[in-house]
């Protein structure tokens, strides 16, 4: 679709917009903004619309005393957007930003949270024998079912104590109710 306006300010300078290319869906935007603008459309492959009635326009006197006319040619593309993980991409993609994090965190079975550091714990509910695994501060006694929220009791997942992990890679492990 092919747009064009004559447009003409105060002092007398007129300009033209030419739009060519454009889709029918952008083309009727725009017809439509340039009548509110109140501007008369000038050659233009866009049928009339039926709209309600205008309240009357105010027409201002136009002055061609040497004055200036631009010419404006607007070509309308389709707008390209970037390939995910495509070759102009600056930036790293989410998911290998997330893999990387969570291989970290599997790998050490630490994490860090606000500058405090949680420790994987293995558990197994008593109440309803769901197992999963939380990551708890060093100092906590008991963590809670991701189930049924039942408190459990940590205890270390060695002999040797907290530094070192079972051969799962939990720090702790809980699998007694608290109370």
């Amino acid at each position: 679709m092919n747009l064009f306006w004559k447009l003409s300010n105060q002092n007398g300078g007129f300009a033209e917009l030419r739009i060519n290319n454009a889709s029918d869906e952008l083309g009727r935007f725009i017809v439509r903004r340039m009548e509110a603008l109140q501007f008369d459309r000038g050659i233009s492959d866009v049928p009339e619309f039926k709209s309600s009635p205008i309240v009357e326009k105010t027409h201002q006197e136009v002055r061609e005393d040497n004055a200036t006319v631009k010419t404006v040619t607007v070509e309308s593309r389709p707008k390209q957007l970037p390939y995910v993980n495509g070759p102009n991409s600056l930036s790293q993609n989410v998911g290998e930003k997330l893999k990387e994090a969570l291989q970290k965190q599997v790998d050490s079975g630490t994490r860090e949270v606000g500058g405090v550091m949680l420790y994987q714990t293995g558990y197994s509910c008593p109440s309803c024998n769901h197992t999963g695994i939380r990551y708890m501060q060093e100092t906590c006694d008991f963590c809670k079912c991701h189930e049924c929220k039942t408190e459990i009791r940590m205890h270390n997942a060695t002999p040797e104590g907290f530094p070192f992990r079972d051969e799962k890679g939990n720090y702790f492990i809980a699998e007694t109710p608290w109370n």
